[in-house]
């Protein structure tokens, strides 16, 4: 058994990238440069610009191409992102990526990977990293390329790639993207981590839980029993790393005077043969379709009720034997 995952969206960029994070201009425009040990936090190491994709759908990328030169170092920086608690966080990327053997002179220089990193920190100003304080996610590589007859065909080879990042152990963090020399652009950068949805199960209520750190990890869950119903020991069922429910044990019981219907327990419809009874006449039909608490009543009254059945034979034959004169009813 198990139930579908869900994300938490930490950072979410549909068609956009790092100009939708909040404080990315700030970062460019007011860091100054420092010596080589630093991080450049320099904007036309990157250019931003606005196009269209072959739908004619307008998309904001970010772009660099500097082929021709050695030794490139070009960085795009995030302002600070919070991880909402989780440790394990996931980056799915889509970008283009120029066909060297498509530029002529370039061979030499022209490279068709770029490096993604992250620097963890409870700090939100982050404007004294050190480039070797970033930690290396991995080397990014295209599954196609485009080449310049695709861009004469308004032909757009998107990749996405997802990679994923933990254990986290602090409040966020910092991801950096890295161009030695290839021919890039950037279109969308979407951060998000899993989670288990909450759920009843077995007459248990469990949270939303975020899973753990490790790809491999069940993380344990209690689950609190509904209303109106009871346990020995609260529930439990498993969290995957994959955001399902695994591993459901134990279970929760109504409680007596309910009955287990669409994950609650429900007041039982006690139902009487009113009608029928010698005793009951028409005030105790208002006894019909009793909940719970109206049927401990009528457990008190039961004795009464068998009382007034026995006086009630006796009445209905003492009736009778007057009809048939055999004794006189004093009034």
């Amino acid at each position: 058994m198990h139930v579908g995952a869900e994300l938490g969206i930490i950072d979410c960029h549909p068609g956009l990238i790092i100009s939708c994070i909040k404080g990315y201009r700030r970062a460019c425009t007011d860091i100054a440069e420092m010596d080589g040990s630093f991080i450049r936090y320099i904007c036309y190491q990157w250019e931003e610009i606005g196009e269209v994709d072959e739908n004619y759908a307008p998309i904001h990328t970010y772009q660099v191409c500097k082929v021709m030169e050695q030794n490139q170092n070009n960085w795009l920086l995030t302002s600070w992102i919070s991880n909402e608690g989780a440790s394990r966080i996931f980056i799915e990327l889509k970008f283009t990526l120029r066909d060297c053997n498509s530029l002529p002179g370039g061979l030499g220089t022209c490279k068709e990977t770029f490096n993604m990193y992250y620097f963890e920190s409870d700090d939100e100003d982050g404007r004294n990293i050190r480039e070797n304080q970033y930690i290396k996610i991995d080397t990014i590589a295209a599954d196609e390329s485009f080449t310049e007859l695709d861009l004469g065909d308004r032909v757009m080879k998107l990749n996405t790639e997802v990679r994923d990042v933990g254990p986290l152990t602090k409040k966020g963090f910092y991801l950096a993207f890295q161009d030695v020399g290839a021919c890039i652009a950037l279109v969308s950068v979407r951060v998000y981590y899993k989670k288990c949805p909450s759920v009843i199960r077995n007459l248990a209520r469990f949270p939303d839980t975020i899973t753990g750190a490790d790809s491999s990890q069940l993380l344990e869950v209690s689950g609190v029993c509904v209303n109106h119903s009871v346990t020995d020991e609260a529930p439990k069922m498993h969290c995957s790393a994959e955001g399902e429910w695994l591993v459901p044990i134990g279970k929760c019981l109504c409680k007596a005077g309910y009955e287990e219907k669409n994950n609650t327990c429900q007041a039982l419809m006690v139902e009487m043969d009113l009608c029928s009874a010698p005793v009951l006449g028409s005030p105790a039909k208002a006894l019909l379709a009793m909940g719970a608490q109206e049927a401990a009543l009528a457990q008190e009254l039961a004795p009464v009720l068998a009382r007034l059945s026995e006086e009630k034979v006796e009445l209905d034959l003492t009736l009778e034997l007057v009809a048939v004169g055999q004794c006189h009813l004093k009034i």
